[in-house]
């Protein structure tokens, strides 16, 4: 027997039920441990989890399918390795969060630069709203990642961008030193004022 007629002996060599159930229980173990694995993410929102969970589950009964198809031995075993490799493959990058926190970054960047050109205000009043923008961001961020769905992140990605957009310092010393200056300037021309008698 010639060694390419021996190959195709043994790929015709039909499968056996247990190969084909092995096959599938490995698939299945696959799909259970990548369902675990994205669970237990802490960056996903449930919402990702979800989604992607159900992502390993129609792979794993695509990969059953073919388990079940496949003609002999060699194609149990390749639709087995395709199958448990697309499920590990699995593996979405967080993408609710992240963004949220960009949203909320850029409200905050735009704030300090408006806080930062204002001509009204002194350096301390600046560097005091600038404070509670930075403490605004880091609470929202906060709140951001302790959200569990999409639509808690979105509630607590608007709560942080209206408490930054809420942060309008209004100018004090300036103000204050002209009207004192002001005032002054109208005593001493009080003063200056000639008394007739």
């Amino acid at each position: 027997m010639n060694k390419p007629k021996g190959i195709a002996a043994i790929n015709n060599v039909a499968e056996t039920p247990s190969t084909k159930t092995e096959a599938k229980d490995a698939i299945e173990r696959a799909a259970e441990t990548q369902r675990q694995a994205i669970q237990a993410r802490p960056d996903l929102t449930q919402d990702e989890k979800d989604a992607a969970k159900e992502q390993v589950t129609q792979a794993a009964a695509t990969a059953t399918k073919a388990v079940e198809d496949a003609p002999n031995q060699t194609a149990v075993e390749a639709a087995k390795t395709n199958g448990t490799s697309t499920i590990a493959g699995i593996n979405p990058a967080a993408k609710v969060r992240p963004d949220a926190i960009k949203a909320v970054e850029a409200a905050a960047d735009a704030k300090k630069r408006a806080i930062t050109d204002n001509k009204e205000l002194t350096a301390e009043e600046k560097a005091k709203a600038i404070q509670e923008v930075t403490e605004a961001v880091q609470s929202a961020t906060a709140a951001i990642n302790a959200a569990g769905t999409n639509a808690k992140v979105a509630e607590e990605q608007t709560n942080g961008t209206n408490a930054i957009a809420g942060i309008n310092p209004s100018p004090v010393a300036k103000p204050a030193a002209l009207a004192a200056v002001e005032q002054a300037a109208n005593v001493k021309k009080q003063r200056s004022k000639p008394t007739t008698r």
